[in-house]
């Protein structure tokens, strides 16, 4: 284990963003037992610091200085994106821009810029940020949307893998998929299930309604979205 992950699970141990022994549902649509609260490192500016300048560190080792622009989804990322973003314009002496992704409503897992932050990304290198990564997804629609203003993807930095997503994989319609490595500060391999094969359900373990996405979207349009975008669960 490395120092930046020693230090990062004693940060997050710290804000109490650790939880075990319930059940819950990600972003993705998948079901577990342990859950990173990472909203709570968000209340703690200062620890939240600490975390983006060791990401920061990371992505600069992985790819090198050579970001114009820093993107994240909303709103989970845009923090830490942002935090990333200044971290770098300090680095290389010269402006980072930033700008965060909406959800399409339309189409599941894809991303869209709005907001003019399309003119943000075009013809610029873009480092994609992702607060916790389950099995790619989002990255993955990042990295399309990039794509689709006009961007180049020139790195990826995720505060935890808790899915053991190492390299991401995405593809633009009629093209040969792309493989990008994931700079990752905290590295947790853990089980997931989906929602019509998790153990938890059958045990009749109620979900958590207070973090996760069982406090509002469970079980309707997260298990639609989860089968519905095959094409961009693209990571290995």
């Amino acid at each position: 284990m490395t120092d930046y992950q020693k230090q990062t699970r004693k940060i997050l141990k710290e804000c109490g963003a650790f939880h075990e022994g319930g059940h819950f549902v990600y972003s993705s649509g998948l079901h577990g037992d342990f859950y990173i609260n990472k909203d709570a490192l968000y209340a703690h500016p200062l620890k939240l610091d600490d975390v983006c300048v060791m990401m920061t560190d990371c992505a600069i080792k992985a790819f090198g200085r050579v970001f114009d622009a820093v993107v994240a989804p909303a709103t989970s990322g845009i923090a830490i994106g942002q935090n990333i973003a200044y971290n770098l314009s300090i680095e290389q002496r010269s402006e980072v821009l930033f700008a965060f992704s909406d959800r399409n409503p339309h189409k599941g897992t894809h991303r869209m810029f709005r907001r003019g932050f399309q003119q943000v990304i075009k013809r610029r290198n873009v480092l994609l940020v992702d607060d916790v990564v389950t099995t790619g997804q989002t990255l993955s629609g990042l990295a399309c949307a990039v794509i689709q203003a006009g961007g180049r993807v020139s790195g990826a930095v995720s505060l935890c893998d808790r899915g053991d997503i190492r390299v991401l994989r995405y593809a633009m319609d009629g093209q040969p998929p792309t493989e990008l490595t994931i700079a990752t500060l905290v590295e947790l391999d853990l089980k997931t299930f989906k929602p019509d094969n998790c153990p938890l359900c059958r045990a009749g373990r109620p979900v958590d309604t207070d973090l996760g996405w069982g406090a509002h979207e469970y079980p309707f349009k997260l298990s639609r979205e989860y089968v519905s975008t095959p094409e961009l669960v693209g990571a290995v």
